[in-house]
């Protein structure tokens, strides 16, 4: 909905609450038009009321219980579901609502356990795979087929998993979303198969199968069995990297931070996690340090108006899709010394890699992140840095002077290993530059490689390409 959708939805349903207000349902409806408009307050007081008239119906429990999640009461709302169970026990919303408040309280053993309710009629969920032969139990050496669920935030998170469960089979086959298998490709061993969801996957092929989210149930039973893979299991081409970081450097700059701001999301929710970049920048602007846009999506108006009504520049790194090449996207946070962003797939990459990152954290977070911690079980390298109060962020930006910006004075290299030759994802990426006739960024770019790689044949030629479509024929030559 619009926001003038909201105000008469929940103009009506006040008329309705004034017309009969002993009517348990018209408060119920109330609450929930206030809280999909993230007026959670609002929202908690109406489930109440609908309560007072109806203390026994699992809806306005249930509600009451998501409410109470919004307004930062973890506690009260594992009761209300409970409350809500001891009525109906087989009702999917409280059983699903539970999972993952039990989750965000670290008690990891029935959370999980309860995350298999998310296949058994919620709204807005993916169907199972239709796989056959039996899910995979711990037990005995299978051909395992492994399969993406959800999102990209949950493949990256759950992909935590795939050295541990390859380690108990005797095949692993993995269908993940087209879009992450380069980058897996690289960051797991060789002897695993990734495979795009649209891609059949013979039933001779594997023994049994499980989708990602059902691994952490066998793993992740203690807040001590997340440090093997926290210090980050993917891997970003370092060449391109390097290449990145030797062209955005520049002389003036001596620290480099990748920053996001907004989520295309359209989950509900994700309203709470948006930040303005205008905000952002202005916590972020300091004197070497250059803003560079890991930004999905369509964001250079914005940028534009920064830099014309602010005076503070963040660069586009036009060489890299940041919404469709997720390889490419994760060398350029590679390329950076520390990332800053709101809660979107960009901070999974970035935590999965074990780049430092700052995490800005509305003050009913999403359940991966726990309650109050400042550091993350699932990611060692993300600080999370969390609003004190509701829909309030200037406490949480002025706290990045004293941690995003700090030793940002003294950059570091970035610790690489470069092949003699370029590699192959770099020389594309130079070879799409030519062939969409950016010759002077081709230049440029090549200038920077040459650097590093001074005896590449294909640099040396690419440059002299470069050099003679615009008729300089002496520096081609």
């Amino acid at each position: 909905m619009e926001k003038g959708e909201f105000d008469t939805a929940i103009a009506n349903q006040r008329k309705a609450v004034w017309i009969k207000p002993d009517y348990a349902w018209a408060h119920y409806n109330l609450g929930l038009a206030l809280h999909e408009s993230e007026d959670f307050y609002g929202a908690l007081e109406s489930f109440k009321q609908a309560l007072h008239f109806a203390p026994y119906t699992v809806e306005f429990l249930s509600s009451l219980g998501i409410s109470l999640k919004e307004n930062g009461s973890i506690d009260a709302a594992i009761e209300n579901y409970r409350k809500a169970l001891q009525v109906q026990p087989d009702h999917v919303d409280p059983n699903w609502n539970l999972s993952p408040a039990l989750l965000q309280s670290e008690q990891f053993e029935p959370g999980w356990s309860g995350y298999e309710w998310r296949w058994k009629g919620v709204e807005n969920f993916e169907h199972p795979l239709r796989a056959s032969g039996p899910i995979w139990q711990p037990g005995g050496k299978h051909r395992v087929l492994l399969w993406g669920e959800q999102g990209l935030n949950d493949m990256l998170i759950f992909a935590s998993l795939i050295s541990e469960l390859q380690a108990v089979s005797s095949k692993l086959i993995v269908q993940i979303d087209a879009c992450l298998i380069a980058l897996f490709q690289r960051s797991f061993s060789d002897c695993i198969e990734f495979h795009a969801p649209d891609v059949m996957i013979s039933k001779d092929q594997y023994d049994v199968h499980i989708p990602m989210g059902s691994l952490p149930q066998n793993f992740r039973k203690t807040t001590q069995s997340y440090t093997a893979a926290a210090a980050g299991w993917l891997s970003a081409d370092m060449d391109i990297a390097f290449y990145l970081r030797s062209k955005y450097l520049g002389q003036d700059a001596q620290t480099l931070i990748g920053i996001s701001w907004h989520s295309t999301a359209i989950a509900f929710g994700a309203l709470k996690r948006i930040l303005p970049l205008e905000q952002l920048a202005h916590a972020l602007h300091a004197p070497h340090v250059r803003l560079i846009s890991l930004q999905y999506g369509p964001v250079d108006d914005e940028i534009g108006r920064l830099n014309r009504d602010c005076g503070i520049e963040v660069v586009c790194a036009t060489e890299i899709d940041n919404q469709n090449d997720l390889d490419g996207l994760a060398a350029l946070i590679m390329a950076y010394d520390k990332v800053v962003s709101i809660d979107n797939s960009t901070v999974h990459l970035a935590g999965a890699l074990g780049k430092e990152t700052h995490v800005l954290l509305p003050y009913s977070c999403d359940w991966r992140w726990e309650q109050t911690r400042s550091d993350s079980y699932w990611y060692a390298a993300l600080r999370l840095c969390r609003q004190r109060k509701l829909g309030q962020w200037s406490d949480v930006l002025e706290g990045l002077k004293e941690t995003a910006l700090l030793g940002c004075e003294q950059s570091k290299p970035l610790p690489l290993l470069i092949s003699s030759q370029p590699s192959k994802q770099l020389t594309e990426l130079v070879s799409d530059l030519y062939n969409q006739g950016q010759f002077e960024e081709v230049i440029s770019s090549v200038d920077t490689l040459l650097v590093t790689y001074p005896d590449a044949f294909w640099l040396l030629n690419s440059q002299g390409g470069a050099r003679h479509a615009p008729k300089a024929y002496d520096k081609a030559i």
